[in-house]
């Protein structure tokens, strides 16, 4: 679920749309001129534990956000927003884990701060995280937790993937499914780009019932076919972006939608792929995703996707 870090100067309300039956979208965005570019920083799988020298698959996790902190802090161009997409806590979400994120991520709050948007991953618990957090916003949809983050260019719309915490699988839900095609419709005056912690997972077709079966452990989103069918029919939609497989990856499908798996904050799951964060830069044109691995000697340092914004 995404909760919203923001000073009074530089959190803005920028009214309310009505969407199904009267629920109430908030809105963050940024007032500089339409022609500027725009920054934007996205986390992934910190993993925090409440133990500050927690040491998991050889990594130091408290140490992995302290880098990236600092290095969002020294980002050139300060970003409109920083964006932590699931998988805040180490397995279970416990209170000490969010206790200790606080902690960590104590440099990207305060009066001066641009707002900290931070959403719910298979690892996190809600109940335990608004305890700590204390959310002030609103819940718009009984069963998640969503919200809209209005950039120059282009609309960030945040979902919340967790089904069931620390259950590997994911899940948009019907109820979630209804508010964003209608809360896309609202909006369709700017690029959109959709960001959720789960990586969508297209199983095999069925087979006929003469032929042998093969049983797929769901590892994604479960019901990841509406979902994209969903996206896919908004043509102002230009990517999903998700985390949860600790990879840095991105495919372009055939209708046009970019699907971008960011990389984790955290461990690695093979040792050859980067561990870091993604900046993102707006222009009217295009959002172009840079890399920053943590190991700037790796091959990958400093890769970039570019999506084109205009409409297609």
């Amino acid at each position: 679920m995404p909760i919203h870090f923001a000073s009074c100067s530089r959190r803005r309300f920028l009214g309310a749309t009505a969407l199904l039956g009267g629920g109430l979208l908030p809105r963050f965005g940024a007032s500089a001129a339409a022609s500027d570019a725009e920054s934007f920083a996205i986390l992934s799988d910190t993993h925090i534990a409440a133990d500050p020298d927690k040491v998991l698959r050889e990594t130091n996790l408290c140490a992995n956000l302290k880098a990236v902190v600092a290095e969002v802090k020294a980002m050139t161009a300060s970003p409109s927003a920083v964006l932590l997409n699931g998988d805040a806590a180490l397995n279970e979400g416990q209170v000490g884990d969010y206790e200790q994120l606080l902690t960590q991520l104590a440099p990207l709050l305060g009066s001066s701060a641009p707002p900290l948007h931070i959403g719910m991953g298979n690892h996190d618990d809600r109940a335990n995280f608004r305890a700590v957090v204390k959310p002030g916003t609103p819940t718009l949809i009984e069963s998640k937790h969503v919200a809209l983050v209005e950039g120059r260019h282009v609309n960030w719309f945040l979902i919340d993937t967790l089904r069931v915490t620390n259950k590997v699988e994911g899940e948009l839900g019907e109820e979630q499914h209804r508010w964003l095609d209608a809360a896309l419709k609202a909006h369709a005056d700017k690029p959109a780009i959709v960001v959720g912690h789960h990586n969508p997972q297209f199983l095999p077709a069925p087979q006929p019932d003469n032929a042998e079966s093969t049983t797929v452990k769901v590892t994604g989103l479960v019901d990841t076919e509406a979902f994209i069918t969903l996206l896919e029919g908004h043509r102002h939609v230009k990517a999903y972006v998700y985390g949860h497989t600790h990879t840095w990856a991105h495919q372009k499908r055939e209708s046009g939608l970019h699907l971008i798996n960011l990389p984790p904050v955290a461990y690695v799951f093979q040792k050859e792929r980067p561990n870091g964060w993604v900046e993102v830069t707006t222009t009217p044109a295009t959002a172009s995703f840079r890399l920053h691995a943590l190991d700037k000697k790796h091959p990958e340092e400093g890769a970039t996707i570019d999506l084109p914004l205009g409409r297609s």
